[in-house]
């Protein structure tokens, strides 16, 4: 395993609460994540412009379980580079609690994440791979994760960490021009990014919609709008009740549903629920 830098002592502390989490310690790091939730995903924002993830992670904050936290950002740029370790684990000396610490309890957002040196990333990495982290860590970056584990500006323990991260845990541009699409104008489908292009999920539909419509209708297939919706709804229940391990009381206030009406789609959509563990 390689060695936690020796140079910032509040970032051996950090990482080793996470150590002391991955080895069963349930006191290591406290999760302030509703239990019905589940465990809370670190997420890689890439591409766009950091206004943009900035503001996408703020909303995500928002509307998440770590919400009554405290939303950080790590302006690692704005530091000079030797005080960029400290900014971010905190200097025990001084007193100083970085924005590690700052963000306990709610969200942190560190972008730009290849500006750290690698034994910042290394401490980092083991606070990112435990299973109960203080907080929700937003990692970012302008370059792609492809870029970044090609130019070997990582770290080898972040190289794994985001080679190992499932795609729907990596938003790059279109998902977060979908993101702030959303926040902007959640009655509007046809919103504007900052950037001013159009996004949002009425145009990846539109886009997959357009050639199954054709063909429906070259076919003379009946009852295409209760097709269609059913398609559409059934990832959509499916991805909220798992999110919320099977809670189906609180799928409904997500979806903005009532209960009863959430059961009857569940069962014409022939969607059967795991039972909980």
């Amino acid at each position: 395993m390689t060695p936690l830098p020796e140079s910032n002592p509040l970032a051996t502390q950090a990482a080793e609460a996470a150590a002391e989490t991955e080895n069963g310690s349930d006191a290591a790091c406290v999760s302030t994540s509703p239990p019905a939730c589940g465990k809370t995903f670190s997420l890689f924002l890439h591409g766009a412009t950091a206004e943009l993830r900035l503001e996408v992670a703020r909303s995500l904050h928002q509307h998440g379980p770590h919400a009554a936290g405290p939303f950080v950002q790590a302006r690692l740029t704005e530091e000079i580079r030797v005080l960029r370790e400290e900014a971010l684990f905190g200097c025990e000396e001084k007193q100083c609690p970085g924005w590690i610490a700052q963000a306990a309890g709610g969200t942190l957002l560190i972008d730009e994440i290849d500006c750290l040196d690698f034994d910042a990333q290394r401490a980092l990495a083991r606070i990112l791979q435990a299973p109960t982290p203080a907080q929700r860590l937003f990692v970012a970056s302008r370059h792609t994760p492809q870029r970044l584990l090609e130019t070997g500006t990582l770290c080898a323990e972040l190289q794994a960490w985001l080679s190992r991260l499932e795609g729907r845990h990596c938003l790059g541009p279109e998902r977060l021009r979908a993101v702030w699409q959303l926040q902007a104008d959640p009655d509007s489908t046809r919103a504007s990014d900052p950037s001013g292009s159009m996004g949002g999920l009425a145009v990846v539909l539109d886009q997959a919609m357009q050639g199954h419509v054709e063909a429906a209708l070259e076919t003379g297939v009946q009852m295409l709008h209760a097709s269609v919706v059913a398609a559409v709804e059934q990832p959509l229940l499916t991805r909220v009740l798992q999110y919320t391990q099977g809670n189906q009381l609180r799928a409904a206030a997500i979806l903005g549903l009532n209960r009863n009406t959430l059961r009857k789609r569940l069962q014409a959509l022939g969607i059967a629920l795991r039972p909980k563990a």
